[in-house]
């Protein structure tokens, strides 16, 4: 073949649009798996946040165990497995009642008594699933951070303590 006839030659266009169309269709589908997967641990999370509020909030203390414990441990729960004791940290802040936690005090540590207002904190680290993230104006992300916060009132359980 003459030069003039290769750049008339449509034989193999397909293949090269489409070794074009490619890397941007897979880069869009990496992008959304990432949304799609930080939506998932942020809702599951968000979940086991809230359930632990509620287990928290009842007052029980399982035998061989503490309630401490045992709220960590539904967070886990609720986050199928995704969040354990290497990436997430979960803290709870007690207050006497809503003022105080109006007020902005610093609150105290530990699941609270009865009819005590306490503040449930998860955060859950994570390295990035696709590397999307690396692909952006400063390609410093490497880690995911997710937090989720409910507040409650314990119920008047009978604790021993005096309101």
């Amino acid at each position: 073949m003459t030069r003039p006839s290769l750049l008339r030659c449509d034989r193999g266009a397909g293949v090269v649009e489409f070794a074009l169309a490619v890397p941007v269709l897979l880069l869009a589908m990496l992008a959304v798996i990432e949304g799609m997967m930080t939506l998932f641990v942020g809702a599951a999370l968000e979940s086991g946040v809230r359930g632990a509020a509620r287990y928290g909030s009842t007052g029980h203390v399982p035998a061989g165990s503490s309630r401490a414990a045992e709220i960590v441990e539904s967070v886990r729960r609720r986050t199928l497995g995704l969040a354990n004791a290497t990436n997430t940290t979960v803290t709870t802040r007690v207050y006497r009642d809503f003022a105080a936690l109006q007020a902005g005090g610093p609150g105290t540590p530990g699941p609270g008594n009865a009819n005590e207002v306490v503040v449930y904190t998860a955060s859950f680290t994570a390295p990035v699933w696709t590397p999307i993230a690396a692909l952006t104006s400063t390609g410093s992300i490497r880690r995911l951070r997710l937090s989720a916060t409910t507040v409650v009132r314990n119920e008047p359980y009978d604790d021993g303590v005096e309101p």
